[in-house]
């Protein structure tokens, strides 16, 4: 039988990002990323430990279509997941590869423009620290969908990221 228990999380630190972005042209752009990982408490109950989230390392590429149409794009991450973190039996988590594809059709002649997109990428089977056991974990497969309108002064764009058992929905807008 489970059991019932209070987890808190404390992610009151300092982190580092930094980014670069190449237009050689306007078809084609690349980018490098670096995003330190925040480390924290974990707190259960009345017991403290530290947990960190992962730095991850990224470079991508990105073809844009004559006209801007139609733009494709491929990212590798590096992510540090061993940064911190144990499996139940104490054991350290590996460190991973994703691959990000992605790609984008716009309307541009429309006023607001409108663009759906799509992508996938793959998850390694991993464990994160007490909440699952030590026995491997499989890969995920992640099947991304979005929309997005932009209108002069705002855009506000929808998206899902399905992957089994999870299905993650996001809005986001700018003003």
């Amino acid at each position: 039988e489970g059991s019932e228990g209070t987890v808190n999380l404390d992610y009151t630190d300092w982190d580092f990002t930094a980014s670069a972005l190449w237009r050689p042209d306007v078809n084609w752009s690349f980018g490098l990323a670096y995003r330190q990982g925040p480390d924290g408490k974990k707190h259960v109950e009345g017991m403290s430990s530290g947990f960190g989230l992962p730095d991850v390392a990224s470079v991508g590429c990105a073809y844009r279509s004559r006209g801007g149409m139609l733009t494709v794009s491929a990212e590798w991450d590096r992510v540090w997941y061993s940064k911190e973190q144990r499996t139940a039996s104490g054991a350290e988590v590996e460190d991973a590869n994703q691959l990000q594809l992605g790609a984008e059709s716009a309307l541009l002649n429309k006023n607001p423009s409108v663009a759906l997109r799509w992508g996938v990428w793959r998850e390694p089977g991993r464990a994160f620290g007490d909440a699952v056991e030590s026995e491997p974990v499989d890969d995920e497969y992640h099947f991304a969908t979005g929309f997005g309108v932009a209108f002069p002064s705002f855009q506000i764009d929808l998206a899902l990221d399905i992957a089994d058992p999870v299905i993650t929905a996001s809005i986001s807008a700018i003003f």
